[in-house]
């Protein structure tokens, strides 16, 4: 806990003291394993760093145990079970990797998180997006979670142009029939889950965007859910409320959009994945996927807006509404 609250206040170089200190006193600790594997990763240590990653518990809990687990074998003409494992926006980050990887397996089987079977495209010879209920655990010869691809194809991702996200062309353009084009429109997220990693630090108070709010453009809000200390806000405010959207529609929108501003939540990966203009707000010291692997990995059409001091969002947000004046006036 003192690792994570040092890293989380920027005083870096303490917390990698520590936490070397610590695995040293216990080398065999599976959560200190964990946490040191996470922060391998953030800082391009990737050889220990994808070795400990493989001890989160959403890999270890080891789905479909009669399966043999792919280690990088050869797969000519072998069929592959892989498996979301992991959250909304891991799945969706992820799920670009099942592209180099078709490059290597002919018959893939997705299982993604149930809620968002309807937002991946279909139409791949080399992969097949299908339901838990239809599974034949016999027919696969092998099996690997979504969260451990990357540790395979990091290197090579900027080859691939391509996504498996679903954008709707019917239902992109009935959301640009229904907006107002004299402006420029603006999706917003500025909160993610109250149980979610890292809060309540990569989420911020909606009152901070009053400025931002003030300007001449149409601002859409797409979160579902509204925190109890931003609703008087929310209320009074002039942002269009699209937080009942089904996630299968959140990207078919996200593409009606000029612009999304968002912290780091899975919208995010909505917008980078279709290439959506985008900027991101994060933390101080935010998820490893924002370190050395983002800069081997970014999202097209993505700026970072990051925070220099510990929990103060305002130079984040001076520079974006500076920015997005800027925009509005040209």
């Amino acid at each position: 806990m003192l690792c994570k609250i040092y890293f989380t206040i920027g005083e870096i170089e303490k917390g990698r003291q520590i936490i070397n200190q610590i695995n040293n006193l216990y080398p065999n600790n599976i959560d200190v394993i964990r946490f040191k594997g996470m922060r391998d990763l953030y800082d391009g240590n990737f050889e220990s760093g994808w070795k400990n990653y493989e001890l989160r518990i959403s890999s270890m809990n080891n789905l479909y145990p009669e399966i043999p687990k792919w280690k990088g074998e050869e797969l000519y003409k072998k069929k592959l079970l892989v498996y979301n494992e992991q959250g909304i926006g891991d799945c969706i980050q992820f799920s670009k990797y099942l592209l180099p990887l078709s490059k290597h397996c002919k018959n893939i089987d997705f299982i993604p998180n149930q809620k968002l079977k309807e937002i991946f495209r279909n139409d791949l010879n080399e992969i097949n997006i299908c339901n838990k209920k239809d599974l034949s655990i016999d027919k696969y010869n092998y099996k690997i979670p979504l969260g451990s691809l990357p540790k395979f194809f990091f290197r090579e991702i900027n080859k691939y142009n391509d996504n498996l996200i679903l954008i709707n062309s019917q239902k992109s353009e009935y959301f640009r029939n229904k907006i107002d084009k004299s402006k420029i429109n603006i999706g917003l997220v500025w909160s993610g889950s109250i149980n979610g990693p890292n809060e309540p630090y990569r989420s911020i108070s909606l009152s901070k965007f009053d400025k931002i709010l003030n300007l001449n453009a149409n601002f859409y809000s797409i979160q579902n859910e509204i925190r109890k200390e931003d609703k008087s806000y929310f209320n009074k405010s002039n942002i269009i409320n699209y937080g009942e959207l089904l996630l299968s529609d959140i990207p078919s929108f996200i593409n009606t959009l000029d612009l999304l501003i968002t912290t780091d939540t899975s919208f995010l990966h909505f917008s980078g994945s279709i290439k959506k203009e985008t900027w991101a707000l994060l933390s101080l010291y935010p998820d490893w996927r924002w370190g050395k692997f983002y800069d081997l990995n970014p999202y097209p059409n993505m700026k970072i807006y990051k925070q220099t001091k510990f929990d103060n969002w305002d130079e984040v947000l001076n520079l974006v509404y500076d920015n997005l004046k800027k925009i509005i006036n040209n």
